[in-house]
């Protein structure tokens, strides 16, 4: 039996968490609070995410893939085992937090607000002309290096996200604000450790610099 037809099976069963995730749904809980209270949370949403059910899945899936990695990771994640895991951290998510998160979506971005909107692309392009500035204050090789770092975080991400494609990997893992969400972490974390990251820069301006490059090659990536 398959996975998906695993999944199938399990979604018509009647099932309670098992014991080992009940012990852990407070650390399932971070996730999900850390997912829309950090440093991507508030009006920022409105930069990534299209709509609140793509900012809820987003929260959702990166809680669940970070406890995979904390706790589940001896789990075989082709096995049936891991789906019943994760089918009933939907179940959790969903039931306790859905609403909470899609109207702190509503709450930060309107429905479609077209003032909002536009001050948000006033702001990126403000950011923008920021981060030039900066780069052009910086040494000649710290800039270079600041590029370098980027562009092997964009190819390692663009990597990742073409076996996902390739492997039919959960598309709600694949979208695009999650393609920015992870190139953008990344980058902020190796230069943070390199010691490159100037006071004066944030991530808003990172990603206004760098959203244009990043999304080309996102449709680069859909078309393989």
């Amino acid at each position: 039996m398959n996975l998906q037809e695993t999944i199938r099976r399990i979604l018509r069963e009647d099932r309670k968490p098992s014991n080992f995730l009940r012990r852990r749904l407070e650390n399932l809980d971070y996730e999900v609070e850390r997912g829309f209270n950090g440093p991507f949370g508030g009006s920022n949403i409105c930069i990534f995410f299209k709509s609140d059910i793509e900012f809820f899945e987003s929260v959702m899936e990166n809680a669940i893939d970070a406890m995979y990695y904390n706790y589940f990771s001896h789990i075989d994640d082709n096995s049936g085992e891991w789906a019943h895991e994760y089918l009933d951290m939907v179940d959790y998510i969903r039931k306790k937090y859905q609403d909470k998160i899609m109207k702190h979506y509503d709450d930060n971005c309107g429905s479609g607000s077209i003032p909002l909107k536009e001050t948000i692309r006033k702001v990126l392009k403000e950011d923008t002309n920021q981060m030039n500035i900066i780069l052009r204050r910086l040494p000649a090789d710290k800039s270079e290096k600041i590029e370098e770092i980027f562009t092997l975080i964009l190819n390692h991400t663009s990597k990742l996200f073409q076996d996902g494609f390739k492997y039919k990997t959960n598309p709600r893992e694949l979208s695009l604000s999650n393609f920015k969400i992870k190139i953008i972490k990344k980058l902020m974390t190796m230069l943070e450790l390199q010691d490159f990251l100037p006071d004066d820069i944030s991530w808003p301006i990172l990603y206004a610099h760098y959203v244009d490059r990043i999304e080309s090659r996102y449709e680069d990536i859909e078309k393989y």
